[in-house]
């Protein structure tokens, strides 16, 4: 077997691995209290809870504008995940090879 095989099985069992992943995450799941929940939230449309915002510590605070700056710097458009994956792999194959007689974490 040729080694673009395996990484290709690798790469395609990578994509898939995280994709049901993915899907599992945003698939809804109703409890009976949830439903139960629901249909009070019907019954009490104009109610809106308060917004409890995050107490801010007091380095947050003295940095809140240079982190806004950093993360509108930061924002990267989105990545596939394939081209994650085929990131992931590019990077694992650059790295040096160690022999299978040293420790696995000196790699």
């Amino acid at each position: 077997m040729d080694m673009d095989d395996i990484w290709g099985r690798v790469r395609a069992s990578a994509v898939a691995a995280n994709t049901e992943a993915v899907e599992k995450l945003s698939e809804p799941r109703e409890t009976q209290g949830q439903a139960e929940e629901e249909n009070e939230e019907e019954e009490e449309e104009d109610y809106t809870p308060p917004v409890k915002q995050k107490k801010m510590t007091a380095l947050e605070e003295l940095l809140e504008e240079e982190d806004g700056k950093l993360l509108s710097t930061q924002q990267l458009p989105p990545v596939s995940t394939a081209q994650r994956v085929d990131q992931e792999i590019q990077l694992y194959r650059s790295l040096p090879p160690i022999p299978t007689k040293d420790s696995a974490s000196l790699w």
